[in-house]
């Protein structure tokens, strides 16, 4: 979203319903493990044990009939152990259960280990600072594909985390340095109208709730001494963000780039430049003195003026 469209979108007529997706808890966690592990009438459950693991395929089926390779007691057979594996009847079905019911209390507990700062806490219960889509993208590490009791190995989990914060504060650097240039241009707004002060208000108001995504657990650089120890940019842009908020709500507005406002040519209406160093012979085109400072560096333009008369021009003077 752009800066200041939540406003927009959540004008009356815009939105039918406001609700608040919260971040996963122990029990939703261990539910989407079983869910993907273990999920009833999906594939079967890796390193069980399967009735007829070398039964043939349907297509291999037809074949052995036709070659009367296999009787219909056979085929009947077959298909009432597949349609039993479905539907979860298999040996060792319980034993299972119980297996990944402790290995989705690993992966719970890794999370709270790897995760244990103050902010994953709300309401007094442990919340996983991942949304849906990166925890199951965590959980389809093919170290845990294999086995998904890996899940519960600190490495495989902080060097998934360390990956996910690289790519976050990457996008946060970007957010920072778009939010600086906005702040830079509310900071040479006039305060005289109220519409002007209201957009320098909501320009801080946004800044003030991008500051705070460094307090996400997920990004990892809630102190100052980590702010500058892992990320010394992001850490030099939030430096001049604050101080940009603070010289807004203050009140002050810059001028500086107004005053040094670009001066045109009388001639052609390019922009001036400093009059170089090695050219002797000009005269000012303002008021005749040889003491030139500035030029047009336009080729077939020769229009030269003085530091003095540069000064009326800036100041809307006519020469």
């Amino acid at each position: 979203l752009c800066f200041g469209s939540v406003d927009a979108l959540l004008r009356p007529g815009r939105v039918s319903l406001a609700a608040r997706f919260g971040r996963p808890s122990e029990q939703q966690l261990k539910r989407y493990f079983l869910r993907m592990f273990a999920q009833k009438g999906g594939p079967h459950p890796a390193g069980a044990a399967r009735p007829n693991d070398a039964a043939p395929t349907r297509l291999g089926r037809r074949m052995q009939r036709q070659h009367g390779e296999m009787t219909p007691h056979h085929h009947r057979e077959n298909v009432e152990e597949e349609r039993d594996r479905a539907r979860g009847d298999y040996p060792g079905r319980d034993s299972k259960k119980s297996e990944i019911d402790g290995a989705a209390g690993g992966f719970v507990s890794a999370l709270k280990r790897v995760f244990d700062s103050k902010e994953c806490i709300e309401n007094g219960k442990w919340r996983c600072p991942l949304n849906w889509c990166e925890i199951k993208g965590l959980l389809m590490d093919p170290r845990i594909q294999k086995d998904h009791t890996a899940c519960s190995e600190e490495a495989i989990l902080r060097d998934f985390v360390h990956k996910l914060r690289v790519t976050k504060r990457l996008k946060l650097r970007k957010t920072l340095n778009e939010q600086e240039r906005v702040l830079k241009r509310e900071l040479r707004r006039d305060t005289d109208d109220a519409e002007d002060r209201q957009e320098r208000e909501r320009a801080v108001k946004d800044a003030r709730v991008t500051l705070l995504l460094l307090n996400r657990p997920e990004i990892g650089l809630a102190t100052e001494a980590d702010l500058m120890r892992e990320t010394p940019v992001i850490g030099k842009t939030v430096g001049r963000i604050r101080n940009l908020i603070q010289r807004i709500t203050s009140g002050e507005v810059d001028k500086s780039k107004a005053e040094n406002k670009a001066v045109k040519c009388n001639t052609c209406g390019g922009k001036l430049s400093a009059f170089p160093d090695d050219l002797f012979g000009h005269f000012c085109d303002g008021c005749g003195s040889g003491e030139c400072a500035f030029r047009c560096p336009r080729r077939g333009c020769n229009f030269d003026i003085c530091s003095n008369c540069y000064q009326r021009l800036a100041d809307g003077s006519p020469l």
